[in-house]
């Protein structure tokens, strides 16, 4: 049941829109090209800021985290499988306590002309 009175394409058309549309695109544009350690201090100091800002946020948002978590959980104890044995749609496969889950382990470099590992 749609609860908005105007059409999606209503809703979605106009200069402002427009507007929107090109400034999200254009800061996202310009994030990307930041070096991983500064997007990773900016995105620190939104999310630090975000906390002292939105007070009213907080139940939502720990209520969303403790959802999702406990579907994660639910997700590990099955092993991402259904009842009949087939993989669950979307399933992760899980990591054991002894796997490195450290991002910066997954990527190997290697210099021009050198031995890859």
């Amino acid at each position: 049941m749609p609860t908005h009175k105007k059409t999606e394409s209503e809703r979605f058309k106009g200069p402002a829109k427009y507007a929107e549309y090109l400034l999200a695109h254009t800061v996202v544009s310009l994030l990307q090209r930041l070096p991983i350690g500064l997007a990773y201090r900016l995105g620190r100091g939104i999310g630090w800021l975000a906390w002292k800002t939105m007070k009213r946020r907080r139940a939502t948002v720990r209520k969303n985290l403790e959802i999702v978590n406990a579907w994660l959980a639910d997700g590990e104890n099955s092993g991402g499988m259904m009842n009949d044995g087939r993989r669950k749609k979307n399933a992760q496969p899980s990591l054991s306590a002894t796997e490195n889950t450290n991002p910066s382990s997954f990527i190997t470099c290697a210099s021009p002309g050198s031995p890859s590992p």
